[in-house]
């Protein structure tokens, strides 16, 4: 079957003033483009506040129509589209990539850079050249249409600079809440970015409370999939109820149904559904959920028939799947199906100054709302400069929630608004267990301390390897060495490559 040739383009300024202006003879690059007669289906994207555009769809055709030519064919179609701004690459992108994908069809594609902003056109080149190909026309009152040729060298270029602007723009509007100055949170935000733009699944590791929901709800927002995110934590659901609460059931399926119930997967149709803590999910329910994944089709307890879904699966963990693996925990399928963009959350002692970031944030945010429990009763707190140094300075085992809760607590119980340094060091949890349960109070005979910190060293490269499936540069960033070569060394060293 022949492909339909499809228009996709933008309406600009030009072609609105020609429309109100009633100029036939000059209609504008829009209606010069459908006025060839080249395309049977036309998509107009329009950015312009509501009724701008008026009946410009009558009056294209109607100019069609005075022409003698074929209307009877002819799909033509406009999308009212919401933008942070004209010039706002992320945005543009984000909702043009939408259209795309709600009109895929057996079309053969042209899209128009004529109309609209340069970030329009330069959107238009980047889409042409990945997901969605298509052919590049440009028209003008002097030479009329034609086609749009760009080397691929030039092509090359301009799309790396402009994805880097649409990272900018993307770090700023979806990842803002994701407060960092560190190199590996950058770097961890940029792949964020990039994978959002593919409806694949994405695999989290990271300590808890690193942040894997607030960077999976970024990846949701950026994505542009117009349903909800739907988070589930895997480890609360008792067994027993992990396949109703996943897929549904219809009313009467068992004791207590009074009502037909939508599962999580169905919840989260045409959105994002985030699965944390996916260690803690039960073998038996680990096979219906690869399933359901590889087929996009669920089928509620009590039901006889399959119902599609249309979800992008975001998996969390701070287990070693590796491990659950080898050990009979986790399938391995499974693991393969979740692990297409796999980003690694680091814990907070790696993140150089971000803790002070944190901290100023964090103080801001709880004034504010203490402010407003209390109003007129509050005085917002700060921290002395020492106060500043024992919090900045703490590991934080239990990472970005334990540094808020903490915060809260201090500013709770400050005696005053400047809050010593004293009173930072006793809002900290400290571990008083000794280490590994090792007896410190005297060395024994034969004692050998470069064996002992030999053997110590060999126990965490070892769960590095697991951890990072491998990976050295991960496990590098893992055991928190800045040059994976020396990691290199040490596995050479211990005999572990």
């Amino acid at each position: 079957m022949d492909k339909i040739e499809t228009l996709y383009s933008w309406i600009g300024r030009t072609d609105i003033n020609c429309y109100k202006e009633k100029d036939e003879s000059a209609p504008g690059p829009l209606a010069q483009a459908v006025l060839s007669g080249r395309y049977s289906r036309v998509r107009i994207l329009s950015n312009w506040p509501a009724g701008e555009e008026g009946s410009y769809i009558p009056w294209i055709l109607g100019l069609m129509k005075k022409r003698n030519q074929n209307l009877k064919n002819l799909d033509i179609q406009l999308f009212n589209i919401e933008l942070t701004g004209p010039t706002d690459f992320s945005s543009i992108y984000g909702n043009v990539s939408t259209v795309l994908k709600e009109n895929r069809n057996e079309e053969k594609r042209t899209f128009h850079l004529s109309p609209g902003t340069p970030a329009m056109a330069s959107i238009w080149i980047i889409l042409s050249s990945g997901e969605f190909p298509a052919d590049l026309i440009e028209t003008s009152r002097e030479s009329g249409l034609k086609e749009v040729s760009i080397p691929f060298k030039i092509k090359a270029d301009f799309i790396s600079n402009a994805f880097k602007r649409i990272d900018d723009a993307d770090r700023d509007k979806y990842f803002d809440d994701l407060v960092h100055s560190c190199d590996a949170m950058k770097m961890l935000v940029h792949n964020a970015i990039r994978i959002s733009r593919f409806s694949v699944p994405v695999l989290i590791f990271g300590e808890s409370g690193t942040g894997k929901e607030l960077i999976s709800r970024g990846i949701h927002k950026a994505s542009g999939r117009r349903g909800p995110f739907i988070a589930v934590n895997c480890g609360a659901i008792p067994a027993e109820l992990v396949e109703s609460e996943f897929f549904g059931y219809r009313k009467g399926a068992f004791t207590g149904a009074d009502s037909d119930h939508d599962g999580f997967l169905k919840q989260a149709d045409g959105g994002t559904l985030f699965l944390d803590e996916i260690g803690e999910l039960p073998l038996s329910s680990q096979v219906k959920l690869l399933r359901a994944l590889n087929n996009s089709r669920i089928r509620p307890v009590g039901d006889v028939k399959d119902r599609n879904v249309d979800i992008r699966v975001i998996a969390a963990t701070n287990k070693d799947l590796g491990r659950e693996i080898r050990e009979g925990r986790f399938r391995e399928d499974l693991f393969h199906r979740l692990a297409v963009g796999i980003l690694d959350m680091p814990p907070l002692r790696q993140r150089g100054g971000d803790p002070a970031l944190l901290i100023r944030s964090f103080l801001e945010e709880l004034n504010g709302q203490f402010s407003k429990e209390i109003p007129g009763n509050w005085e917002d707190r700060t921290l002395s400069e020492e106060a500043l140094k024992v919090l900045a300075a703490h590991s934080w085992p239990g990472n970005v929630r334990e540094l808020k809760n903490t915060l809260m607590r201090l500013i709770i119980w400050a005696e005053n608004p400047v809050i010593t340094e004293e009173e930072a060091l006793k809002s900290l949890l400290t571990n008083r267990k000794e280490d590994a349960g090792e007896d410190f109070s005297h060395i024994p005979p034969g004692f050998d301390l470069i064996k002992v910190v030999d053997e110590y060293k060999v126990k965490w490269l070892k769960r590095a390897q697991e951890q990072s499936h491998n990976n050295t540069s991960r496990a590098a960033r893992l055991l928190g060495i800045e040059n994976y070569q020396t990691l290199e060394n040490w596995y050479r060293k211990y005999g572990l490559k």
